[in-house]
């Protein structure tokens, strides 16, 4: 009897190698990848280009999966200039980028932007995965996601935003980076409706605030709220009308409870 391979997800990054070599040289060497990374540094160091290169890493390497899983007609090399067009101010990057995950590699050659050369390689069966998460300081708050939807709106942006058509998607793009769309189109998906566990509710507990106290998740994008309702006691609230610190809480925990499982 035949057995079929089991399938296992790209996994984790484990290294990163950036090797730019313009408009600035930017040679990181291998960076070691943990469960947690914390890196710190002067502005213009690199952070950014570090967190930012692994984000658009790790979905490349969810495009990848999804070809080996039977999807054909992926250009990878089209969708990486996409990202790197619309995750950076300017993309005139020229060098090498090196990804090993768990269960792939990736290898990325960069041409004044442009991405001329992307190699994958894996020994394993994949099969997809969560999409990665990038959390910027743009879509921090309950605030920011109601402008986003808001925003659409005014634009007249009404259909799915990632269908095949990419002029919805090139529309919003014009005034968010691509990473922000992808994060908040996902948060406001999964969210709505969603029921707060216990264990989330735990997790805001430990920063004792009332404000904190969560029950079911409703999101409406015709009337761009974002509410948290108690069909209990019937109290209803704006999750915007809450401090600063207590809506960035709840985008934090809640999107990463909500897109990881």
């Amino acid at each position: 009897m035949e057995t079929k391979e089991k399938k296992v997800p790209v996994g984790n990054i484990k290294s990163l190698e950036v090797n730019i070599t313009s408009p600035i040289e930017m040679n990181f060497g291998k960076i070691d990848f943990n469960n947690l990374n914390l890196y710190v540094g002067q502005n213009g160091s690199g952070k950014s280009l570090i967190l930012k290169t692994s984000w658009i890493c790790n979905l490349l390497g969810q495009y990848y999966a999804i070809e080996q899983q039977g999807y054909k007609g992926i250009d990878f090399e089209k969708e990486c200039t996409f990202l790197f067009d619309h995750t950076f101010d300017a993309n005139n990057f020229e060098g090498k980028i090196e990804c090993v995950f768990e269960n792939a590699e990736i290898s990325i050659t960069l041409n004044n932007g442009k991405c001329t050369n992307i190699i994958f390689a894996t020994f394993k069966s994949l099969e997809q995965s969560n999409l990665p998460i990038f959390m910027s300081k743009d879509m921090r708050t309950i605030d920011n996601m109601v402008t986003y939807m808001k925003t659409k709106k005014l634009l007249g942006i009404t259909n799915d935003i990632f269908s095949s058509d990419k002029t919805q998607l090139e529309k919003i793009l014009q005034m968010y980076k691509i990473y922000d769309v992808m994060f908040v189109e996902q948060f406001l998906s999964k969210a709505n409706g969603y029921r707060v566990t216990k264990e989330l509710q735990d997790a805001l507990d430990k920063y004792e605030s009332r404000e904190l106290k969560l029950t079911a998740i409703h999101v409406d994008t015709v009337a761009c709220t974002i509410k948290d309702v108690d069909s209990v006691t019937n109290k209803i609230t704006d999750l915007s009308t809450l401090s600063g610190g207590a809506q960035s809480l709840i985008v934090m925990i809640l999107g990463n409870s909500v897109l990881t499982k």
